[in-house]
């Protein structure tokens, strides 16, 4: 007789429901760690131009609303970020602000900058 860890069908049918259940918690939290946001407040740091050129902001006008996040980029030189939309954001005089901040992701590669043929 096989080794199984039911005696009967009852423990079979929980055993494999605790089981799908397990696995779907497991799935939902790998579902929300993938889009976990990974905004920086400008509060807790600004972008180090040696590591980041250009990042993705959020802007917020002063009246509360907010922008669709844009790029931008963030001169430390000038404390002042920038981009051909808005231009400098020092020059709207505080109308506009950043809020979050957050670097982009890699540029996509073709074969031969992976490595591959083609």
């Amino acid at each position: 007789m096989a080794c199984v860890p039911w005696k009967n069908e009852r423990e079979r049918a929980d055993y494999y429901k605790n089981l799908f259940e397990n696995q779907l918690k497991v799935c939902d939290k790998l579902e929300k760690e993938k889009y976990k946001s990974k905004w920086i407040s400008i509060e807790d740091r600004l972008p180090d131009n040696s590591q980041y050129d250009w990042v993705l902001v959020q802007i917020v006008e002063d009246n509360g609303y907010k922008h669709i996040p844009c790029v931008m980029e963030y001169r430390q030189n000038k404390s002042d970020w920038f981009n051909e939309f808005y231009g400098w954001l020092s020059n709207h005089n505080g109308a506009f602000k950043v809020t979050h901040w957050q670097p982009l992701p890699e540029q996509p590669r073709t074969p031969k900058e992976r490595g591959g043929e083609k």
